[in-house]
């Protein structure tokens, strides 16, 4: 009897201590072909492994912390699992698309150590994707802790290869700025061979032979925690390491200050059978939010840049002045002036250069050094960025100058320390109204959602370093099909590219000779995203290249709704597709030293004809239009060192007639909305939304069946309406009408004077007009101009509708202020001079016993002034008591007359 006791003992004892160290957690993805299986071995130590379609991805791998209240890595249980379900869905029109929905299975597996404190570790698992992060509660009385260290791996099969980028040793390179991002990359390495010291950068990319592909990286880092890294393979595995203490000249923990409860950054672990999960990953984003709210709507544009081809020695007034005219001749929104402004220019020449680039209608971004003490960069401005007390006297300058945004260089570590740095300036800036590029600088780590003002980092081996060295130049086509796979696959990559000197110096001859062609150029634009990027376009550029490539790069987005992977292999060759609205971009680059003969399907030029970019067997860049098949199957030969872009043919639509409204309140509409006004709306009438309106259900940029408001998310009637009604009404079935609104109550004309605005604003804006203001990014004109650039992709400038005048009663140079704004418009549209009418309304008169009824005798000489001027009078239109607006009634009246006066303008009446 003894004995038998003794053996029961011995069962239950050995299945007890299996279930406790062989108890496993499983979960998998919707569409079940991911799994993650998460167990505790002898020891007590935890590990996850992955397989995706049942094939091997990592084998055991641990995971855990060290910290300074216990080491979290061996002697764990089981404490309890929970399994629950994510489906969300957002917009963040800055990454490769613009709307993203998220669904994913979640477990959270937590341990206990031997003091019965808790650790959980949180996997949210969707059909390509794995994020993972660790969870800390409070212990007790324990309110915070230090992470030094983290025991999380990953192994991989024998058999993998590699394609990884090496950290920089801390305080080396330029003026002890390193580790930034900035080394190269080794193809197809097996691990074994992945033993740099510092180890190596997310994101890492891996093939798993004939299991698949792996991009490991990061994402969520805040000012809470410190970035990581892969460390070196060792023993079948790397681990995820932390900073380097050197970094920073030794400043600063290399681990993480965390109060308690308190969560780690999340691993990110994205798996495909073939290369495109891994292209068109939004993992990064997925997983976090933003930490705080957008103080406006940004901007995102093309910029041009004097410093990349011409370097220190273009910092000077004149230089500047020819780069912004590059801005305004390619429209492109900004000019970024980079480092030396300070010493080379000075503040007060500094601020005459930003009023004549608003003159030009261009923006502006300044570069700033990061540093004020942990490397020796020399660059100015310095010490402007390293302290709140100084960022903040700084960034009320640039708010004032209407500067738009910062270039901030040299910082040269990812311990939190700068993690605080990169977060602190942020949030600033947003105060300010400014966005944020950072150079030299760490990989963004879900910035782009996290930080509304953010756009861009470099953090890769840019275009400045083809100025620099004949061993960047000659693998830069290898490089850039790289990038799409890795680096750009997780986070906006500001590059700086498309070179169209022949020689990389501003002489265009001799030295630094480009080993690209012009269309592997023209590729990078569409294949490397950012949404601000400043290309290397150069002054000399729009007369000594091809027409046709500058006008490719006039129209290029930056930002887009879509992104495709079509083909290629990481370091051979690349092909992607993108949208932009409705505009497909297909660009791909080839690596390889023989031509390449693609064979691709492309659904969305299927039976259209498009226009191609690329190269003969000399390398000489040309432009075609061609016919794709109704199947979609086109073939290319890619040149050795070249490219190709394909992108749709279409043209404006002559018969699209878009006409810009502007003025004051009786434009943007002060009548309420009633059913008349919003049902039988032509569907060939619309209105371009000019802001993001939820309540509408509209987004800036696209067109909509124009019932109102047409001017912004919660205005009236005004009298675009019904001039656009009377107009499809009088026009040809095959023509349609778009209007596009951008009006503020109670301005004087002024506002709409792109050299006047910001003093008008500055001094005499009233307070209530502000947030109307800040709608438009406090630029009005620039938002009616941004619009209707886009706009002209479309369809075709017709005419200007103007009402206004009631805050100019009595200024007789009222009609020559009018003209200044008409001319600056068809300038800045690129319009032939006097070329399209404008119709100006009247106040309300004094039939109507208007308040401002003597400015009629005003608005009446317009014509005199500017002979494309036409007068449309308000007699009869009622008014309000208020004596200054008019009613619905009056506004449609009003709106017809305009309508009417089109229709007989352009002979349809």
């Amino acid at each position: 009897m003894k004995k038998s006791k003794i053996s029961l003992f011995l069962v239950l004892f050995t299945l007890t201590t299996t279930r406790l160290f062989a108890q496993d957690a499983v979960i998998s993805s919707p569409d079940a072909q991911l799994k993650v299986t998460v167990s505790v071995q002898q020891g007590g130590a935890p590990v996850y492994s992955v397989n995706y379609k049942d094939k091997v991805i990592l084998e055991n791998s641990p995971l855990g912390l060290l910290t300074n209240e216990g080491d979290f890595r061996t002697g764990l249980k089981f404490a309890g699992k929970k399994e629950e379900t994510i489906d969300k869905q957002y917009s963040q029109e800055k990454i490769k698309k613009s709307q993203i929905r998220y669904r994913a299975n979640t477990l959270i597996c937590t341990f206990q150590d031997v003091k019965e404190r808790q650790i959980s570790v949180t996997f949210q698992v969707s059909n390509n994707d794995i994020a993972f992060r660790y969870e800390l509660p409070a212990w007790g009385e324990r309110k915070a802790c230090v992470v030094t260290e983290e025991a999380t791996g990953f192994r991989f099969p024998s058999f993998t290869t590699t394609f990884l980028s090496p950290m920089m040793s801390p305080m080396s390179g330029f003026a002890r700025t390193t580790p930034s991002y900035e080394s190269g990359y080794e193809a197809d390495a097996h691990t074994e061979k992945t033993t740099s010291k510092e180890g190596y950068v997310f994101p890492g990319l891996f093939h798993v032979g004939d299991n698949g592909w792996v991009l490991l990286s990061e994402t969520g880092v805040s000012s809470l925690y410190c970035a990581s890294h892969l460390s070196r393979w060792k023993d079948g595995l790397y681990t995820v390491e932390y900073p380097n203490p050197a970094q920073n000249n030794g400043f600063g923990s290399s681990g993480a200050q965390l109060g308690l409860p308190g969560v780690t950054p999340w691993r990110t672990i994205t798996v495909g059978e073939t290369l495109r999960p891994i292209v068109e990953t939004t993992i990064p984003f997925d997983v976090v939010e933003p930490l705080y709210e957008a103080s406006q709507t940004y901007k995102y544009g093309r910029g041009t840049w004097s410093w990349i081809v011409w370097q220190d020695n273009s910092m000077n007034y004149e230089d500047q002045v020819k780069y912004i005219d590059l801005a305004a001749d390619l429209h492109y929104e900004y000019i970024l002036i980079d480092a030396l402004w300070d010493a080379n220019l000075g503040y007060e020449k500094m601020e005459e250069l930003i009023r004549y680039a608003h003159s030009k209608g261009v923006d502006v971004f300044l570069w700033y050094n990061s540093n004020g003490s942990f490397n020796d960069a020399p660059q100015g401005p310095r010490n402007k960025m390293n302290t709140s007390i100084a960022r903040k006297q700084e960034m009320k300058w640039l708010k004032k100058m209407g500067v738009k945004g910062l270039k901030v260089d040299f910082f040269g570590g990812d311990k939190q320390e700068t993690m605080r740095l990169y977060e602190d300036i942020l949030s600033d800036a947003n105060d300010y109204g400014l966005m944020i590029i950072f150079h030299g600088c760490t990989l963004p780590r879900g910035w782009e959602r996290m930080y509304p003002n953010y756009v861009g980092s470099e953090a890769v081996l840019a275009s400045e370093m083809l100025i620099f060295s004949q061993q960047v130049r000659e693998s830069e086509a290898f490089y850039a099909t790289l990038h799409p796979f890795i680096r750009n696959a997780v986070g906006s990559m500001e590059f700086g590219g498309v070179l169209l000197n022949k020689y990389l110096v501003k002489s265009n001859k001799d030295r630094n000779k480009r080993l690209t062609t012009d269309a592997f150029q023209l590729a990078t634009a569409v294949l490397f995203q950012n949404p601000v990027q400043n290309f290397a376009l150069t002054p000399n550029n729009l007369t000594d290249v091809p027409a046709f490539e500058i006008d490719f790069m006039k129209q290029i987005p930056t930002t887009w709704d879509e992104t495709v992977f079509i083909d290629g292999y990481p370091g051979k060759y690349v092909v992607l597709a993108r949208r932009h609205g409705s505009q497909w971009y297909v660009a791909g680059v080839n690596a390889e030293k023989e031509p390449l003969k693609l064979k691709i399907n492309l659904p969305m030029f299927a039976g259209k004809k498009v226009t191609l970019y690329n190269d003969d067997k000399n390398k000489e860049t040309f432009s075609k239009e061609i016919s794709v098949a109704n199947n979609g199957n086109v073939e290319i030969t890619v040149q050795p060192g070249g490219g190709f872009v394909l992108h749709t043919a279409d043209k404006p639509d002559p018969n699209f007639q878009i006409y810009l409204s502007f003025g004051q309140s009786n434009m943007e509409g002060a009548a309420p909305v009633v059913a008349e006004d919003t049902t039988g709306v032509d569907s060939r009438f619309l209105v371009m939304e000019t802001l993001d309106c939820p309540n509408l259900g509209r987004t800036k940029g696209n067109w909509y069946v124009a019932t109102p408001p047409l001017c912004r998310c919660n205005t009236g009637l005004s009298p675009a309406d019904y001039f656009g009604r009377t107009l499809v009404a009088g026009l040809p079935k095959n023509a349609r009408v778009g209007v596009i609104n951008v009006a503020i109550g109670g301005c004087k004309i002024e506002l709409f004077d792109k050299d006047k605005a910001a003093a008008y604003i500055a001094n005499e804006a009233p307070d209530w007009m502000r947030n109307m203001l800040r709608d438009y990014n406090d630029d009005p004109y620039g938002r009616l101009l941004e619009m209707a650039r886009l706009a002209q992709k479309t369809g075709v400038i017709k005419g200007i509708l103007l009402h206004q005048g009631e805050s100019n009663t009595g200024d007789k140079e009222w009609p020559a202020k009018v003209k200044k704004v008409y001319d600056n418009l068809l300038k800045d549209l690129g319009l032939r001079p006097n070329s399209i009418p404008l119709l100006a309304g009247e106040v309300l008169g004094e039939d109507q016993n208007g308040a401002c009824a003597s400015m009629n005798e005003i608005i009446a000489t317009l014509p005199q002034t500017l002979p494309q001027a036409h007068v449309i009078s308000s007699k009869g239109c009622k008014g309000t008591p208020d004596r200054l607006h008019f009613t619905a009634e009056g506004y449609r009246e009003l709106g017809k007359r305009y309508g009417e006066k089109m229709l007989s303008l352009t002979g349809n009446k």
